[in-house]
């Protein structure tokens, strides 16, 4: 997708987190990671730093195998977390991450919008529209 080519990014141990535009942003989770609250803060924190302290829309992809921790979700679920992030769309490829996925959906209940796909562009349109509400 041309109009998705990355502005910038930047490498954490356990995610990429790329800024596809001024508002949008990508957590791409790395390959085989266990995410905890330590990590889901330090991601939190690059979103923030690498759009400049503007609102913006959160697409996280998966890797084909990760899992993230019950406190991390819950952390990333709260009210207090969500500050500037307007909607989160998680893209999902495999059952394992799709269990991971509905999880935080149904149990955790983000304080956001959040919705779960498997089609990038979908996640993207999504996202886009939400970051319209605003």
């Amino acid at each position: 997708m041309s109009n998705y080519e990355p502005i910038t990014s930047m490498e954490l141990e356990k995610c990429h987190v790329i800024l596809l535009r001024e508002n949008l942003v990508e957590n791409k989770m790395k390959e085989g990671v266990h995410i905890e609250v330590q990590d889901v803060s330090l991601i939190k924190h690059a979103n923030k730093t690498i759009t400049a302290g503007r609102s913006y829309a959160v697409l996280v992809s998966s890797s084909d195998f990760n899992s993230v921790s019950d406190d991390a979700r819950k952390l990333s679920a709260s009210p207090e977390f969500v500050e500037r992030t307007v909607a989160k769309a998680l893209l999902v490829h495999n059952t394992a991450t799709k269990l991971v996925g509905n999880t935080y959906i149904l149990v955790n209940r983000p304080a956001i919008p959040t919705r779960m796909f498997t089609c990038r562009e979908e996640a993207i349109g999504w996202l886009e529209e939400k970051l319209k509400e605003q």
